[in-house]
């Protein structure tokens, strides 16, 4: 929404970085870029802390997120780990 690639501003700022807060984690069409974001991270050696958001409206949606959240967590570690 920013205008900002994430990527790019993790490699211009580096060991600056100290949280990451991500959006969208639930739309498979965000993925490609959220792996890119992972690897930038681990390039700088990135130990701070990761949020994501994660929208819901109902107590199905909310059992499915949790579920979807922790996939997704699972795939950012396995990225960075695989770099």
């Amino acid at each position: 929404a920013s205008g900002i690639d994430p990527v790019d501003a993790v490699r211009a700022l580096g060991a600056r970085v100290h949280h990451v807060h991500v959006k969208d984690i639930g739309d498979p069409t965000a993925l490609a870029g959220h792996r890119a974001l992972a690897r930038a991270l681990e390039v700088i050696g990135f130990a701070g802390r990761l949020s994501a958001e994660v929208e819901v409206h109902d107590d199905q949606e909310r059992l499915r997120a949790v579920a979807g959240s922790r996939a997704w967590l699972d795939e950012m570690t396995a990225v960075g780990a695989a770099s």
